[in-house]
């Protein structure tokens, strides 16, 4: 395993599951975008307070007509105009304007504003009543010479533009361009995060994960295929029904080969597959590698050990075709031998019907009928209950020669995926194989060169 495991590693990352995700997930950006909006309409409703401004436009000029020259007349023009400016927001116009409305304080804001390189000012008066704004500002007007005649004597200050009542608000309310452009950012803000969740997800999404994380070989990567439909629903994914994909057979054809050649180089016959935790397809898995190698003339044996849900007989569509129950022959105490169901050139253990019995996974009896069937195939694939959900299922790794474990992509976290292994060669030194289940990816030229990488040095190791 890779130590340096809280780096993000993108070759760790399938942009299909950051689509996924995306699109599965939607509905929080949607959110993200829909309560902002609404959050921002709701403060701008009860924070918007309008507020009216009554505007003024003066020219100020100067008396002297005795100026040595135009410029010098221009330069003392604009200096006053800059000190006029500040007469407006002097206190003692304030107070006079105060004074003349009967109360202690101007009403409104007072702003001044020198038009540049003129002698113009433009005075404005800022108040929450369109009419207290203009009335206010009309008496500024009224008491400023009686403040600026105390600066210059020799300026003369006319109005150019007379205030009137504003009919609208100076300070509008924030547009809704504004607020869909602030909604958008959360929304985009949610999606990232999906995606950086999806980066930071401890499940396998890619080959390069499953080599680098999981303790153990990996066997074999099987595609996705989708389930056939029916009148009467979905049947199952096996490589004898017509719809399957040349590539989904293919897999599996490559992987019995890959199985049967190790088996054979430690004479093994036993091989147990299982999962993790449940939905993972391990019982798909282990039906169509026993079909797979009954295709290279080996006589197989597949049985049904996940006795809580056996879903072999299902699988083959054995529902009312059971030759005897296998759960219901472990807990008897016939001597007969079993009876086995056949599907094609396999032959079934199958159970129809879930039990909670524990004495089925440790009892003497399936160990006996297992060593027996040894001399009758070449090869017995047990399909046993999830290690999540049934810690039973470690018991019966001392009955098989083998183990092969489903790995269903970006499904369960890599941690429990080696505890899983752990617990299997905690006592045992057997083989540990997995495959890498329901791969989906978008195009990626550099993982199919990194999975025939790996498949040549896994025959070179073979």
């Amino acid at each position: 395993m890779n130590d340096n495991e809280s780096v993000i590693n993108l070759e760790y990352v399938n942009p299909y599951f950051v689509l996924k995700n995306l699109l599965r997930l939607i509905w929080i950006p949607i959110l993200a975008f829909v309560s902002i909006y609404l959050l921002i309409s709701s403060l701008v409703i009860m924070r918007y307070k309008p507020v009216y401004r009554s505007s003024a436009i003066l020219v100020v000029n100067s008396k002297s007509t005795t100026a040595t020259s135009s410029n010098n007349t221009l330069n003392v023009t604009l200096e006053m105009t800059q000190v006029f400016a500040e007469v407006f927001q002097s206190d003692v116009l304030k107070n006079k304007v105060a004074e003349d409305m009967g109360t202690d304080k101007m009403p409104g804001t007072i702003s001044t504003e020198v038009i540049p390189e003129t002698n113009l000012i433009k005075i404005s008066v800022d108040d929450t009543s369109p009419e207290v704004a203009f009335n206010t500002l009309d008496l500024v007007l009224k008491h400023y010479s009686e403040v600026s005649d105390y600066i210059f004597d020799n300026a003369v200050v006319e109005v150019i533009k007379s205030p009137s009542v504003p009919t609208s608000p100076n300070n509008a309310p924030m547009s809704g361009k504004k607020k869909i452009i602030f909604s958008a950012l959360g929304a985009i803000l949610a999606a990232g995060a999906i995606v950086i969740f999806t980066f930071l997800d401890d499940t396998i999404q890619t080959v390069s994960a499953a080599k680098d994380k999981i303790d153990g070989d990996l066997y074999s990567v099987i595609p996705y295929e989708k389930k056939a439909s029916v009148k009467d629903g979905k049947v199952s994914i096996l490589i004898t029904n017509p719809g399957s994909s040349r590539k989904y057979i293919k897999t599996f054809r490559s992987l019995a080969t890959m199985i049967d050649h190790r088996m054979k180089r430690t004479h093994s016959k036993v091989i147990m597959v299982s999962s993790s935790a449940e939905n993972e397809g391990k019982s798909t898995v282990a039906a169509n590698l026993a079909l797979s190698l009954t295709y290279r003339e080996n006589k197989v044996l597949l049985v049904d050990c996940d006795f809580k849900k056996p879903s072999v007989h299902k699988i083959f569509d054995k529902q009312d075709e059971i030759e005897e129950d296998f759960s219901e022959y472990l807990l008897s105490d016939s001597h007969e031998p079993y009876n086995v169901s056949h599907f094609h050139a396999l032959d079934l253990a199958m159970s129809s019907k879930g039990t909670t019995s524990v004495k089925l996974v440790h009892s003497e009896r399936l160990g006996e009928f297992l060593e027996s069937m040894r001399s009758k195939y070449d090869y017995i694939i047990i399909d046993s209950a999830p290690m999540m959900i049934i810690s039973d299922t470690e018991a019966m790794v001392k009955v098989c020669d083998s183990y092969l474990l489903v790995v269903r992509q970006a499904y369960v976290p890599v941690g429990a995926i080696n505890s899983c292994i752990d617990a299997i060669t905690e006592d045992s030194d057997k083989n540990v194989g997995y495959v890498l289940n329901y791969y989906r990816k978008l195009g990626n030229k550099n993982e199919e060169k990194h999975n025939a990488s790996h498949r040549a040095s896994k025959k070179a190791s073979s």
